[in-house]
């Protein structure tokens, strides 16, 4: 049933599950924060990210890419790296925003590993939907239901994310986080899944389904100054059945490295 409310749940039912819990946030910070958004200074930022990745595909093992990060925080708009918001005004402790981004580390190609020949390849697409967000006392909470909007697997996925950050130092901050995964069948399906006329004797036809994921990590930020900075964030992500029971997922278990840098101006 949690599986079929994540994934099949309207945009606006999720927003809403994440405004229900602001009052206990709210009492945390006071009348104060109920009304109107503080403008802030536009700010650009330049850096760079590499993301190493240790697939759960058969065969696959571990894939590295690199990317250049472009930050701009403006008042409404908001881009960082392969995401973007256009913020809403916030109600009481909660925030809104419209979000797009482009999954890094997607899919596959056919050529990828021997067990994944005669398969067609699996694209990445830009997935656009809404995401809210809580800043509370014990942790930050994060929610975002997306869409696929540019082809792929025409699927949605939901994320419930919470972290808090330790101070270790003036400039250093650690950061737990934790964070609950729903994906629909289309989404399963098209990534995971194996068509008839892909099926061989040694890789049955596998028609996905919905499925659930767990990830948990740790994130270390550094700031050397105002301006330069830089992060690094390990994780791991453990897929549910409807993933692993596919013919062409070798494992649960996926470790994700993040490594990034960032200049600001």
């Amino acid at each position: 049933m949690m599986k079929k409310s994540l994934c099949g749940a309207h945009p606006l039912a999720l927003a809403l599950l994440v405004m229900s819990t602001a009052s206990a946030c709210a009492a945390d910070k006071g009348a104060s924060d109920q009304t109107a958004v503080e403008p802030t200074s536009v700010r650009w930022g330049l850096g760079v990210a590499v993301n190493v990745r240790k697939s759960i595909y058969d065969g696959v093992g571990t894939r590295s890419t690199a990317l250049p990060l472009v930050r701009y925080d403006g008042d409404v708009v908001h881009v960082s790296g392969n995401q973007i918001d256009v913020t809403a005004p916030s109600v009481g402790a909660v925030k809104l925003s419209l979000h797009a981004e482009l999954p890094i580390g997607e899919g596959y190609k056919g050529i990828d590993s021997p067990q994944l020949a005669g398969m067609a390849d699996r694209r990445s697409a830009v997935m656009v939907g809404v995401a809210s967000s809580l800043q509370c006392e014990l942790a930050d909470l994060m929610l975002t239901w997306l869409k696929s909007a540019s082809g792929g697997s025409h699927g949605s996925a939901a994320r419930f994310g919470a972290e808090h950050a330790f101070r270790m130092a003036p400039m250093t901050q650690l950061v737990p986080h934790v964070a609950v995964s729903s994906f629909d069948r289309r989404y399963v399906d098209y990534f995971y899944g194996v068509t008839a006329a892909e099926a061989t004797s040694t890789r049955p036809f596998y028609a996905g389904k919905s499925a659930r994921a767990l990830e948990f990590g740790v994130r270390l930020q550094h700031a050397i100054d105002l301006r330069h900075r830089f992060q690094v964030d390990v994780s791991n992500t453990r897929y549910g059945n409807g993933i692993t029971a596919s013919p062409i997922v070798a494992k649960s278990l996926e470790t994700t490295l993040k490594v990034g840098y960032s200049y600001s101006f």
